[in-house]
């Protein structure tokens, strides 16, 4: 293999690690109803504002020896857990899904169910916000023509699914 594949896959990897980065966002933000795009991330324990370079996914959470640099308590083995198999699974997606477009339906499952794995994991709820996404990814998939994914082809069992 040429230099180039091993700097796409690296490149690849590291995107699903700030993928990862913007889930572990979704998780810690989105029981406690508060906005996931706007606002800086912040210790959940000093609430003090991270700086970029300390906001590094996998990184930063090794460079920091897993502490704060400000308050120095322990930052939760989940941030890099989750950065890690968000890596890890991008990667993977890239390998086996050849169309751009099934890749990206697949990767937004994928992160969606992780959010949903850690959110119900830490406090025994499913945002609502979470299952309309999922349902209407699966109403949506249904009439892009050009999918090779076969998540669910019949649009009827896609409703009552939906509706239940």
């Amino acid at each position: 293999m040429s230099s180039n594949i091993y700097f796409f896959y690296i490149f690849i990897f590291y995107l699903g690690t700030i993928l990862g980065s913007f889930a572990n966002v979704c998780i810690y933000r989105l029981p406690l109803e508060k906005g996931v795009i706007t606002g800086r991330s912040f210790c959940p324990k000093c609430k003090r504002k991270i700086l970029w370079l300390d906001n590094l996914p996998i990184v930063s959470y090794w460079f920091l020896g897993r502490k704060c640099r400000n308050c120095k308590k322990r930052i939760s083995l989940q941030y890099f857990i989750v950065e890690l198999i968000s890596g890890l699974a991008l990667l993977y997606f890239v390998a086996i899904f050849p169309s751009i477009s099934d890749l990206l339906v697949i990767a937004l499952i994928f992160y969606i169910l992780l959010v949903v794995f850690f959110i119900d994991l830490k406090h025994f709820i499913i945002p609502d916000r979470l299952n309309f996404t999922l349902i209407g990814i699966g109403i949506l998939k249904n009439f892009i023509p050009n999918l090779s994914l076969n998540l669910n082809q019949n649009i009827e069992e896609t409703f009552i699914g939906g509706f239940l």
